[in-house]
């Protein structure tokens, strides 16, 4: 029931404010938004609540949380979380109701904002038992963020997953099911035998769902090995894809089952995701020591079909390099030379990462391939070889000669692998400052981008990337960094100050990052970082430079938690969280985007490395967040990763691979 207030003029100017800012209509215009909004946030609050908590506008909150548009949801979220107030038992119900009739993400976000309103396993169980589907679905997904401790609830989950006349819900219950925080061994054991029998299922869809679900559980058991293994040769596709993704799910624990996946992977039968998928799974649980050469002979097979899909080639890099014992191994040289040369931009990407990681192998063929006396290498080996940094600048002299070769197209290439190995010399600063004053377009941009993380021992191209940046075109933001690195903090906070009024606003936003980071943090900063914070390509720029502020004002703030539900952007809305955190405002919705970055596969390795450690800063989190750990410490691509979501669980006696989990 709705509690009626006098009326106001001010949530509707703020809920057009907002509109302003969340759509990002010009930065002028955003700005402004932002700054009648701040001042108007003392009365909008008292739209939701009043000091004493006396008045609660629940009717304008829940038509917001309704809404189809994300970046409503995302305000009204936002704004739900910061009013403290209670809900009564009908408004909690309403707001189930309202998760249950939403999309993912805008449930995930709506839920994040309430979990500190009142969600409590005795009040989501009874819920359970509404008569609304919707409420029932917001109570399965309500679930997934507390301790259930409740046999009875447990059951009732369950049962919902099991009960042919809950067509609407058992989808729902087996991803609940999967990730269901529980307090001792005996529950444990409850759902992993209703999500081992479901595996079993005559139901295909219903088949489909648990398999993957009891992989996401980390069921290893005889028998659910035995599931993984008979989904794995299904004569249908979906069926084996549910085996292949319960199988990566299982990290280590799944190596008994790398042979029949590496059979998958190496079916040309199959479909090309199946066996991206299963490429991905041998990646996560391992290589039976005498499959090794079969994986390397395979990888160089998949490399080799150019036309075929990219992200196979991508997969196959990795694990070839993840697999390699030493450069001898037949095949390894094969591989990289394929992958490194690959047309698709993509896949040498990945190939320059997993050397960067394996550099004492990969080294000596990287020696060979850029070889003087060879036809030339590609910009793939130059970059791998610029990737290893100081473990390869016994190359330097190799990857000078291609530096000056004329007619070499890769020379760009070179002259910037000769950066990153930190190997000046009077003859590349000389083509250095050629390339900045009348190189093209994308030479500047080469050489700038990789100035930017370049040592002292380059400090004289100063005045020339000051020359660079004066100049309207091209406009080149990490011209800022460039000169940050390289300049004496006098001569670089001058530049830098003359930046923040260029007539690009991507670059003023790198001057502003640049000044922030090296504690310049007077008015003139702060105004551009917060125009910069309103604009989807510039944000990420912005709260970096605020994260470097040492105090955050109330603007500051709300532009970083507005940053939180930016969906499309995983690092993102990482990065906000990790600034919030070190201002010691890691609310519900923080953590909820760490965690949601955490769980996304495709959210960059950097962002999912940094959601890790901040969280194992943290003294306590959600239990959401604890299985989200576990399942990362078990099964992530990323070493790092792994390593840093073991470090977070231990530090509160957190059992990875067995219960009770987490008291």
């Amino acid at each position: 029931m709705p509690i009626s207030r006098p009326a106001s003029p001010w949530p509707e100017r703020v809920a057009r404010l907002r509109s302003i800012f969340v759509q990002g209509v010009g930065l002028r215009l955003t700005g402004f938004a932002l700054l009648a909004l701040t001042l108007s946030c003392v009365d909008s609050r008292a739209a939701v609540a009043d000091p004493k908590g006396a008045s609660f506008n629940w009717e304008q909150m829940a038509r917001q949380i309704r809404s189809r548009d994300l970046r409503v949801v995302g305000v009204a979220a936002l704004e739900l979380e910061a009013s403290g107030a209670a809900l009564s038992d009908a408004q909690f119900l309403e707001l189930l109701g309202v998760v249950g009739g939403q999309a993912a993400d805008a449930a995930g976000l709506v839920l994040d904002a309430a979990e500190s309103h009142g969600i409590t396993e005795g009040r989501l169980g009874k819920a359970l038992l509404d008569s609304d589907v919707n409420v029932r679905r917001g109570a399965l997904l309500g679930l997934a963020r507390v301790w259930v401790e409740s046999p009875g609830v447990l059951e009732a989950v369950a049962g919902i997953a099991k009960a042919p006349g809950e067509d609407a819900l058992r989808f729902d219950a087996l991803d609940v099911l999967s990730e269901l925080p529980v307090r001792s061994a005996s529950l444990e054991l409850v759902v992993q035998a209703a999500l081992t029998k479901l595996g079993r299922s005559t139901d295909g869809a219903i088949r489909v769902s648990a398999i993957e679900a009891l992989g996401r559980r980390g069921v290893a058991t005889p028998e659910a090995i035995g599931i993984y293994r008979q989904a794995l040769d299904d004569p249908d596709a979906r069926v084996r894809i549910s085996g292949v993704l319960g199988s990566t799910c299982l990290g280590p624990m799944g190596r008994p089952l790398s042979s029949v996946v590496l059979r998958r992977a190496a079916d040309a039968s199959e479909s090309p995701i199946g066996r991206q998928l299963a490429v991905h799974c041998l990646r996560t649980i391992g290589v039976a020591p005498e499959d090794r050469l079969e994986v390397l002979r395979n990888c160089s097979k998949w490399l080799s079909e150019r036309r075929g899909d990219s992200g196979l080639r991508q997969e196959a890099v990795a694990l070839a390099l993840d697999a390699t014992d030493s450069a001898g191994d037949p095949g390894f040289g094969q591989c990289l030379e394929l992958a490194l040369t690959d047309p698709d931009p993509d896949v040498v990407a990945v190939a320059v990462d997993a050397i960067s990681r394996r550099g004492e192998i990969a080294l000596s063929w990287l020696a060979r391939a850029i070889n003087p006396s060879g036809a030339g290498p590609s910009d793939g080996h130059l970059r791998a070889v610029g990737a290893l940094g100081a473990n390869a600048r016994v190359l330097t002299g190799a990857v000078e000669h291609w530096a000056f070769v004329d007619g070499f197209k890769g020379r760009v290439e070179a002259a910037c692998c000769l950066i990153r190995l930190d190997a000046p010399s009077e003859r590349l600063l000389g083509e250095l400052r050629r390339l900045l004053k009348s190189g093209s377009l994308a030479e500047k941009f080469a050489v700038i981008t990789t100035l930017a993380g370049a040592g002292e021992s380059f400090g004289s191209l100063f005045p020339d990337l000051e020359d660079a940046a004066e100049r309207p075109d091209p406009e080149i933001p990490e011209v800022a960094f460039a000169i940050r690195r390289l300049g004496h903090t006098e001569n670089a906070t001058r530049v830098l100050g003359g930046l923040l009024t260029h007539g690009d606003a991507a670059v003023r936003a790198g001057a502003a990052r640049a000044l922030a980071e090296m504690s310049v943090h007077n008015r003139s900063v702060r105004e551009v970082l917060l125009a910069a914070s309103s604009s989807s390509t510039l944000a990420y720029t912005a709260i970096q430079g605020l994260g470097e502020l040492t105090t955050l004002d109330t603007p500051e703030i709300l532009a970083i938690r507005r940053c939180l539900v930016a969906r499309s952007s995983p690092r993102l809305r990482a990065h906000a969280a990790a600034v919030l955190a070190a201002h010691g405002a890691l609310t519900s919705m923080a953590e909820g985007a760490l965690r949601t970055t955490l769980s996304d596969r495709e959210a960059p390795v950097f962002s999912r490395r940094l959601a890790c450690s901040v969280l194992a800063k943290r003294p306590s989190f959600g239990p959401a967040t604890v299985m989200k750990l576990i399942a990362a410490a078990r099964y992530d691509s990323d070493v790092a990763v792994r390593e840093s979501a073991r470090t977070a669980l231990s530090k509160r006696g957190t059992k990875i691979d067995g219960w009770p989990a987490n008291r």
